[in-house]
């Protein structure tokens, strides 16, 4: 993009200052905390968004994650670091 679009959860700031960025509330789902495995899907987490679809074989991001519509858009998260019980 050539730009920052998007401010930063740990300090990235866009350009112009802090007034521009207190009233940006958007956010970017870093999702880059762990990836996933999950019903024949691969998926990467983060703890502040839903879970990213993506593509086994070229990586690209196919879109968010809502588990067919039970995770609702802009209310719902998912865990970062999901545990997975092997006895189940």
């Amino acid at each position: 993009a050539g730009a920052i679009l998007f401010r930063g959860a740990f300090g990235t700031a866009k350009p112009g200052g802090p007034l521009a960025n207190a009233l940006d509330l958007r956010s970017k789902n870093l999702s880059n905390t762990n990836v996933v495995q999950w019903g024949g899907r691969l998926l990467t987490l983060y703890e502040a968004a839903h879970p990213c679809l993506i593509d086994p074989g070229s990586l690209a991001y196919l879109g968010d994650e809502s588990f067919d519509g039970l995770l609702l858009p802009g209310l719902s998260a998912s865990s970062g670091n999901p545990f997975l019980d092997g006895v189940l």
